[in-house]
């Protein structure tokens, strides 16, 4: 579940992931953090998709970025085609993130039009682990979609984790969901560029 990059030990398909480079030849399939059991429900990402994540996350370090993921949902997965990155419009962006709510209102209605939907969104954490905070448990607001968080330490992208909004004994929660990153998925035309 957790993401570690360029440590040692790590699986070559993720660090390369995340360095941008294709993925090694033993993740042929795509490279998934955890065993997974039938009827689990995965976060798919494609690897350029990460990299524009990383890139963004680096781009705004020390603040705070944020951005959506956009796709699909299949066979119980989330297929995100493209990570679109958003303006942070938080008031302490160093220390919080809010997706600024006219680029969410237009995402929104952009994935009505061409048959797309939210999957869910990303946040970098700037020098701390990629845990959610307890305000991140209280933004995350929209059921079924994932809360992916990216831990940057000194202007490094260093850990991915995805969650989802849950209640456990009557209190909101995230829990953490698997991640697939692929080396390429058919986006078909209704995924804007």
């Amino acid at each position: 579940m957790v993401f570690p990059v360029n440590q040692p030990g790590v699986h070559p398909a993720n660090a390369l992931a995340f360095a941008g480079i294709t993925l090694s030849p033993e993740a042929k399939s795509g490279y998934t953090n955890k065993e997974t059991a039938p009827g689990d429900k995965v976060l798919i990402i494609p690897a350029t998709e990460l990299r524009k994540m990383r890139e963004h996350a680096e781009r705004e370090y020390p603040k705070q970025c944020c951005g959506l993921l956009l796709g699909w949902r299949r066979d119980h997965d989330k297929h995100a085609l493209r990570a679109q990155a958003c303006r942070n419009a938080a008031p302490a962006p160093a220390e919080s993130f809010l997706v600024a709510p006219q680029e969410l209102i237009e995402w929104q209605r952009c994935g009505r039009e061409q048959q797309f939907e939210i999957l869910g969104f990303y946040h970098s954490h700037p020098d701390q682990p990629a845990n959610p905070s307890e305000q991140d448990v209280s933004l995350a607001c929209w059921t079924n979609c994932s809360y992916v968080v990216l831990s940057v330490e000194d202007g490094v992208l260093t850990v991915l984790r995805s969650f989802t909004p849950a209640m456990e004994a009557g209190k909101a929660t995230l829990l953490e969901e698997p991640v697939k990153i692929e080396r390429e998925i058919a986006q078909p035309d209704a995924v804007p560029a």
